[in-house]
C-alpha cells in the first residue's frame, strides 16, 4: 500500500546522484533497502536488497550469502551490534512473537535457523 511512513516492511529506494557521496554515505547510491525493524524512537534496521557481500557463512551445513544491513552505523561498522539474523517464509518457523515483516516473509536469529538447518527443517 502506498504511504509517506517508514514503516516495518516498506521498501525503500534511493534515487542515484553525487549527493550520497558528498555526505560520506556512498553504500545508499542506488540502494534498495527492505525496513525489518522500526521503532517510535526513529530507529530503523534493514537489509539491502541489492547489495550480496563477497562473504558467506557455514549455517548447520547450508552456506548462505552475507548480505549488507542492520542498523544504520555505516557498512564497514564492525562494533558489538553486529547484526545477524535469516529470512525464510516458513509460517511454522516463526519465533513466538515476532511477526511478519511482510506477509509470508520473516525473520530468525542466525543460532535458531542454523538449529533448523542442522535438524533438516
Amino acid at each position: 500500500h502506498p504511504t509517506p511512513l517508514v514503516e516495518v516492511g516498506s521498501v525503500l529506494l534511493s534515487r542515484p546522484g553525487p549527493r550520497f557521496a558528498l555526505r560520506g554515505c556512498r553504500h545508499l547510491h542506488k540502494a534498495v533497502i527492505l525496513i525489518v525493524k522500526h521503532d517510535a524512537s526513529g530507529g530503523e534496521l534493514g537489509v539491502f536488497l541489492n547489495r550480496p557481500t563477497q562473504r558467506a557463512v557455514n549455517l548447520g551445513g547450508a552456506e548462505l550469502t552475507v548480505w549488507y544491513g542492520g542498523p544504520c552505523k555505516g557498512i564497514d561498522h564492525d562494533g558489538p551490534d553486529v547484526w545477524a539474523t535469516c529470512f525464510h517464509t516458513r509460517s511454522d518457523l516463526a519465533e513466538q512473537g515476532r511477526p511478519a515483516i511482510v506477509q509470508g516473509l520473516y525473520s530468525i536469529s542466525a543460532a535458531e535457523a542454523a538449529n533448523h538447518v542442522s535438524m533438516g527443517r
